[in-house]
């Protein structure tokens, strides 16, 4: 084992217990779900084709977590999860 190793301390120590589902992050997804999915459901009526906004939503939502609200990630894959499922609810053929 090198010194390297013996020295290193994790960011989050092996004990702490954190959780990921909080109102924070409940709150930030519904409002950007509702935002991205808003702009998706816009650009399928004005262009007749919509394009997944999970990716570009991902980026915000974890750009607001960690530079802006300094949160750390864990809480991040809650806001995703409901980004991605309110785009495909808004992109449904049988919604627009």
């Amino acid at each position: 084992m090198s010194v390297q190793q013996s020295q290193f301390k994790p960011f989050i120590s092996d004990d702490k217990q954190m959780a990921e589902m909080t109102p924070f992050s409940v709150i930030l997804g519904i409002i950007l779900a509702i935002v991205f999915g808003a702009a998706n459901a816009y650009l399928g009526l004005c262009v007749g084709m919509t394009v997944s906004a999970s990716v570009p939503a991902a980026v915000v939502s974890m750009g607001l977590v960690r530079f802006i609200f300094h949160r750390v990630f864990i809480c991040f894959s809650v806001p995703e999860t409901q980004i991605s499922s309110y785009n495909n609810l808004s992109s449904h053929p049988l919604l627009n």
